[in-house]
């Protein structure tokens, strides 16, 4: 079976591949404005995730994310 195919349908290129395009950016929760990256520390103990430290440059707050490289 090609890589494309799944069952009988053939799997949309690109799928179920990895995006390296930048994670967007999360909403503050208290002021709903866009938050920045203050922060990139990789997980231990993994070789594909990273912890990213998100802050409000309006009020703030800060929010930490998992993510995937």
């Amino acid at each position: 079976m090609s890589e494309q195919q799944q069952g009988d349908r053939p799997m949309p290129v690109g799928a179920g591949r990895f995006s390296a395009s930048k994670p967007k950016s999360p909403a503050c929760p208290k002021c709903t404005r866009a938050m920045t990256i203050k922060q990139i520390m990789p997980l231990m103990f993994t070789t594909d995730i990273d912890d990213v430290l998100y802050r409000c440059e309006d009020c703030g707050t800060e929010l930490k994310r998992s993510v995937k490289r």
